[in-house]
């Protein structure tokens, strides 16, 4: 479990200080936070990290 740990404070770190400022700020999305159970539940069985919405439309990254 601990590898799992390691791979997502990383994930999270360039998400935090790279993905957001400088991709998905200008794409106007806005992040949808989760429940930190259920947000590690559908990143371990269906690969998504983060979930983000643009007026109706809802994208997983």
């Amino acid at each position: 479990m601990s590898k799992y740990q390691k791979d997502r404070d990383f994930t999270d770190y360039v998400h935090a200080k790279l993905a957001v400022p400088l991709i998905y700020k200008d794409l106007n999305w806005k992040e949808v936070k989760l429940k930190k159970d259920y947000a590690k539940y559908i990143d371990m069985t269906d690969g998504i990290d983060y979930i983000f919405r643009n007026g109706d439309s809802i994208m997983t990254v």
